[in-house]
């Protein structure tokens, strides 16, 4: 696995000593000047899906709310459509997904995001919208 450094971004969340946490700019200045802090990127599971808003759906789990909002001019997509953000847990594969006409297909497939801050960054890049996370008091990994 390449430097998770290299991936994070304010806003990410990560898990450290039994809790998760979500970095803030103090704490990601300190994680760049001091490497000592032990944290670990999150892994998607299904539980971790759940806090961040998808419902499972047979093998796979959706999002729509979180393609609301999106500027349909900049990333030609046709407003009169409706899209939504899948997760295939078994292949690590997120996909957009569309509902043209009563047919629902992938648009685009993106491999191999196994943690949740490759989701969020992916989440946020598409739409400039941050994911809520809310996780469940007393959940740990």
């Amino acid at each position: 696995m390449k430097n998770i450094l290299q991936e994070l971004r304010i806003g990410n969340w990560l898990f450290s000593e039994g809790k998760f946490f979500c970095i803030t700019t103090e704490l990601f200045y300190h994680m760049l000047s001091r490497r000592t802090i032990k944290y670990e990127p999150i892994r998607i599971t299904p539980e971790i899906l759940g806090c961040a808003g998808f419902t499972a759906t047979g093998s796979f789990f959706q999002a729509k709310k979180m393609i609301e909002g999106v500027v349909y001019d900049n990333v030609n997509l046709d407003p009169s459509d409706e899209y939504w953000f899948s997760y295939y847990f078994n292949l690590c594969e997120v996909a957009i997904m569309s509902e043209n006409q009563s047919i629902v297909e992938p648009l685009v497939i993106i491999k191999e995001v196994y943690y949740l801050h490759q989701l969020q960054n992916l989440i946020y890049s598409l739409t400039g919208v941050e994911m809520k996370i809310e996780f469940h008091k007393g959940y740990t990994e």
